[in-house]
């Protein structure tokens, strides 16, 4: 089973890949952070590089991990989007981390204004994980709350139980923030709207995914993909089926079940768990669907979308 970590710059991501190569050892990872950069693999340097992923996709699937300054989709088709992995962070702590970084390690001389006006410093975190629905993610972490993500991870993946550490920071504390001048703050927030969109959406399926560790519930995700009058589609992925309620009002009355076992070719494509048979279909002829939410069966999880 090969994972695909997705590293987004300045989200513990250095941290996190010495972590994984305590325990998985160097020579089980496959890492890409550019053609020219010493610390990607040869198989990726003259197989990738020089070639495509296609080519390579065989050898690559024999490393237990693929890692990288690269987007998502260029591996996902490996791995599948179940084995992606990824941590972010508040998009202003972020953004001013990578700037610093710059300033540091590249001399850069100008102001974060300045800094923004190239659009690859913008969204960054949109840029490495756009191309499936965030819910699709295998996992999501938070920088913000890394000890609790690597807990979650554990539960989720026990191959990626994985010890904490904190290394490439210019902090003690990996979770402490930098503190930035609010005409900054605003500079950043406006140049990142979609890496702000990303965040809080993150935010909170990493606590919903949370609440069922916590109550030792399987870790299942999905979204809502269409309502109708009468009918809601979506899908929900995991190890196993899982089941689903349409309820409606303060009391959360059911008016609807559906197992998650319908096929669904889109997100096949993306290498989801069970090979597409994830999807679920909701009917009430005698309730209008649109008043009502979607719940995984047995806990206190809804979906959204579309």
């Amino acid at each position: 089973m090969t994972f695909n970590f997705i590293h987004v710059p300045k989200t513990a991501g250095t941290s996190f890949r010495k972590s994984l190569e305590n325990k998985l050892g160097s020579e089980a990872i496959a890492y890409d952070y550019g053609r020219f950069v010493d610390e990607t693999h040869d198989l990726i340097r003259e197989g990738v590089y020089k070639g495509s992923v296609y080519d390579m996709r065989e050898q690559l699937a024999q490393f237990s991990l693929i890692a990288g300054h690269v987007p998502l989709t260029k591996y996902a088709p490996v791995t599948g989007v179940s084995r992606c992995i990824a941590f972010v962070r508040e998009p202003v702590q972020r953004t001013y981390s990578d700037y610093l970084h710059n300033k540091k390690h590249f001399g850069y001389k100008g102001s974060i204004e300045e800094y923004l006006k190239r659009p690859a410093h913008r969204n960054r975190q949109f840029t490495h994980l756009s191309g499936v629905p965030l819910a699709a993610i295998g996992f999501i972490g938070l920088t913000e709350r890394y000890s609790d993500s690597l807990a979650l991870l554990g539960y989720q993946f026990p191959s990626l139980q994985v010890e904490e550490l904190s290394l490439n920071t210019h902090r003690r504390n990996i979770k402490a923030e930098h503190k930035i001048s609010d005409e900054d703050r605003e500079i950043i927030l406006a140049a990142n709207d979609k890496d702000v969109a990303l965040y809080a959406q993150a935010k909170a399926l990493f606590e919903q995914r949370y609440a069922l560790y916590q109550n030792k519930k399987a870790i299942q995700r999905g979204m809502i993909t269409r309502v109708l009058k009468h009918k809601i589609v979506g899908w929900l992925a995991g190890a196993e089926p899982g089941e689903v309620q349409a309820v409606h009002g303060e009391a959360n009355e059911v008016a609807a079940r559906a197992r998650a076992v319908e096929y669904r070719p889109a997100v096949a494509g993306w290498g989801i768990e069970r090979d597409g048979f994830v999807g679920f279909t909701l009917h009430n002829n005698e309730v209008d669907m649109h008043e009502c939410r979607v719940r995984i069966a047995n806990t206190d999880v809804f979906l959204t979308g579309p």
